[in-house]
């Protein structure tokens, strides 16, 4: 659960260490001022008045954040693609060798035989 909610993490640390002249948020207060969406939606009436940034240029550090988060998951996730894709091709091609190395003799047309198994009839065999 911890690691699902950072958020939530912090609220809790800070709950938890000694009384302090600061003034501890509430839950709510702390994940409206450090979830990534709800920083745009909301306007931070909690910061002093030069510090508040308009819709837009929160907008903009919204999509900064979103694409350094996919770059960062490109980077980790690309590393392996290839490797991924060539483990899946090996499977197919081993899986084909395999057909054909234990049944030469087969032949891939549809078969006028049919078969009945578990109470399934099987018309359309290959």
């Amino acid at each position: 659960l911890f690691s699902l909610f950072p958020s939530f993490n912090m609220w809790v640390f800070r709950q938890c260490q000694r009384p302090t002249r600061a003034k501890v948020p509430t839950l709510k207060t702390h994940i409206m001022t450090n979830n990534t969406f709800t920083r745009l939606w909301n306007e931070e009436t909690y910061l002093p008045e030069s510090e508040r940034i308009g819709f837009w240029l929160r907008f903009l550090r919204l999509i900064i954040f979103l694409t350094i988060l996919l770059l960062a998951c490109q980077i980790l996730i690309g590393i392996k693609d290839f490797q991924y894709y060539e483990d899946c091709t090996r499977r197919q091609d081993c899986k084909v060798n395999c057909v054909e190395d234990f049944m030469p003799d087969l032949q891939c047309k549809p078969a006028t035989l049919a078969t009945e198994l578990d109470g399934n009839r099987y018309d359309n065999v290959y």
